[in-house]
């Protein structure tokens, strides 16, 4: 599949000097290493957009444009690429919004100062800020208490934007707004809509795949990228090569996925399953700790690194005992035998009956009760 390489284009010569272009034409995403990368190129993150704003600075580039055609995605990303912008000295600052700007990518075109074009078949779209919690009610609290902080924010960057007041821009945002290209002019959001241009409808320039995720995240997309997601479903009008994606997307699968394409494809799944995974070996490992007699310390250890369960332990400490027991009565039986050798040595010691062994061993298993009293095993161990 051909995709769009994360570059800016040659400087070219316009009014005013020399203007380079760099294009947001994906997701917002974290910086996701290599792979990621050469998998979807289109794709920037904070690291990749400063490079280039970095890289134009270099060769004394005064005027900027940023071309825009983005669903959104991570906003401490785009946050960090607004500073960018904002701080990198340019002269001149033009957002050309080519087909959507959304979520997140409003931040990058809200750069203070700049001039904001939208393409005539545009879309602009604000909304809340979203979010995901796994852990403790305080850890949940104060996730909402971070969102509610960066509702507040997003109120006041585009207030003074538009010249909107915050209870409108409030409002949009609760009700995840879409505006069209003239709608996006009027509130303020953009300057100009570039009229009768060859860029194309925000609908056209978004494949059938990303269709289908807007409709999963956004509640009011637009009928024109609804369309699109059921053109794409029934085959009409998509392009080959979603078409061929889609086809190993049947065929594979989760058994078929390779880490890469799991993370790709499931980051928060991902993330959630490990964070669940160290919580659990974290208790494993407290458990054996805390069933541990003095003396069987290196048998705590082995089970630890073997990942050993905190029940398969306990059953393995009980056994250790039992032996531990069996060889204390089999060494004073010999000793009792040494002392018949000797002349006038100490009277014949009775040999240990089963009775005496099973009481023995009932003192023990007395023993490990005590030791456990209190644990509870929290799972099998790492999975």
């Amino acid at each position: 599949m051909e995709r769009i390489e994360m570059r800016f284009t040659q400087p070219t010569m316009e009014a005013g000097g020399e203007m380079a272009e760099t294009r947001l034409y994906g997701v917002v995403v974290p910086d996701m290493g290599e792979w990621y990368k050469k998998e979807y190129p289109e794709d920037k993150s904070a690291s990749d957009f400063c490079k280039v704003i970095n890289a134009l600075k270099a060769k004394g580039i005064k005027r900027l444009r940023v071309a825009i055609n983005s669903p959104g995605g991570d906003v401490f990303q785009a946050a960090s690429m607004r500073t960018a912008l904002m701080e990198a000295g340019f002269e001149e600052i033009e957002i050309r919004i080519d087909g959507m700007c959304a979520s997140a990518a409003t931040i990058v075109a809200s750069v203070p100062g700049a001039r904001v074009r939208i393409g005539d078949t545009g879309s602009y779209m604000i909304h809340n800020p979203r979010s995901g919690a796994w852990g403790t009610a305080a850890e949940m609290e104060k996730e909402v208490t971070m969102l509610r902080d960066l509702e507040h924010t997003m109120h006041q960057m585009y207030a003074r934007r538009t010249g909107q007041s915050e209870e409108d821009i409030k409002g949009w945002m609760d009700e995840e707004t879409w505006f069209n290209a003239k709608e996006a002019v009027d509130k303020g959001f953009a300057d100009e809509v570039i009229e009768d241009t060859q860029i194309g409808s925000a609908a056209a320039m978004v494949s059938g795949e990303m269709a289908r995720v807007m409709a999963q995240m956004y509640r009011h997309v637009p009928e024109s990228i609804r369309q699109a997601e059921e053109e794409d479903s029934t085959g009409g009008n998509t392009p080959t090569e979603y078409i061929h994606q889609k086809e190993r997307e049947d065929d594979m699968e989760i058994k078929d996925l390779t880490m890469e394409e799991l993370v790709a494809g499931n980051p928060e799944l991902v993330q959630a399953i490990v964070n669940d995974a160290m919580k659990r070996e974290r208790e494993r490992v407290q458990d054996i700790r805390d069933m541990t007699a003095p003396g069987y310390e290196e048998l705590r250890d082995k089970a630890i690194q073997d990942g050993v369960s905190a029940v398969e332990y306990n059953k393995l400490v009980v056994a250790a005992m039992k032996e531990k027991r069996n060889a204390f009565v089999s060494n004073r039986v010999k000793e009792a035998e040494e002392t018949k050798k000797v002349e006038g040595g100490a009277a014949e010691e009775k040999k240990p009956t089963d009775e005496d062994e099973d009481k023995a061993i009932q003192a023990q298993a007395k023993e490990i009760a005590e030791l456990s009293a209190g644990v509870t095993t929290r799972g099998s161990g790492m999975y």
